[in-house]
């Protein structure tokens, strides 16, 4: 997958701002984050396995200020 962000550093009402946006997964792929065994000895002999599909596409912004 495609991550991508921006982060902007700058003054307002004489103190310290910084923005940020980011996107992870651009192009909203489908894809496994995770594929494990059911057991942490890796037999798989007892019940199934897990399998997690990974996040869509998601936009995250955050704004920050020193005090």
């Amino acid at each position: 997958t495609v991550d991508v962000g921006l982060r902007f550093s700058g003054e307002a009402i004489g103190r310290k701002l910084t923005a940020r946006l980011g996107i992870t997964n651009l192009f909203d792929e489908r894809y496994w984050a995770s594929i494990m065994p059911s057991n942490v000895a890796g037999d798989s002999t007892t019940s199934g396995s897990s399998a997690f599909l990974g996040e869509p596409r998601t936009f995250k912004a955050s704004v920050s200020m020193d005090f």
